[in-house]
């Protein structure tokens, strides 16, 4: 029988938009999330750069600050 409603591995049925794992391939999936994140050789490199970025950025929106409040004052 084909179709929709046929029958897969371990008695599920099988459905083309909502597919039903078996619960060993479910535990399978959670362990590969919650191993540790894949880490290259440049991510200490990209934390810096992001952590300067984020600073550069903080120290133009301070000094525009400082400027439109001068401006305002005279």
């Amino acid at each position: 029988m084909t179709g929709a409603n046929t029958l897969c591995e371990g008695g599920f049925t099988a459905n083309p938009f909502f597919k039903i794992q078996p619960m060993d391939a479910i535990f399978d999936d959670l362990s590969s999330a919650l191993r540790k994140p894949h880490s290259d050789a440049w991510d200490k490199i990209r934390a810096i750069a992001i952590d300067a970025a984020g600073k550069f950025f903080t120290g133009i929106a301070i000094g525009m600050g400082f400027a439109i409040v001068h401006a305002v004052a005279g």
